[in-house]
């Protein structure tokens, strides 16, 4: 309901994470999604390889996660302003399971 998962027990999740990004100016700026703990970065995140993106690059990511009960995760974007998130559930996901 308020766009992040909270985890209900303690152990470890794995989350997938994809993004389809379009530019509005071709050759400028980078964008980049990152997966945040409890509102900090879990590092690497992914980015457009270039500031060059000439139509659409797709980003994502998979990261396995150590959680405690009620630590949370949610997906951060950031759009260089020549490029924009495409808003459809088709082409955008984000998904995460107890693994044990």
């Amino acid at each position: 309901a308020n766009s992040r998962f909270t985890a209900p027990v303690a152990g470890v999740y794995h989350f997938d994470v994809s993004v389809f990004v379009s530019t509005v100016v071709s050759g400028s700026g980078y964008s980049y999604v990152a997966l945040l703990k409890n509102g900090s970065i879990i590092a690497p995140y992914s980015h457009s390889d270039t500031n060059n993106i000439t139509s659409y690059d797709t980003l994502s990511l998979s990261r396995t996660v150590q959680l405690a009960a009620n630590d949370y995760v949610q997906v951060y974007v950031f759009n260089d302003p020549n490029h924009r998130v495409y808003n459809s559930t088709s082409y955008n996901h984000f998904s995460g399971h107890l693994i044990g």
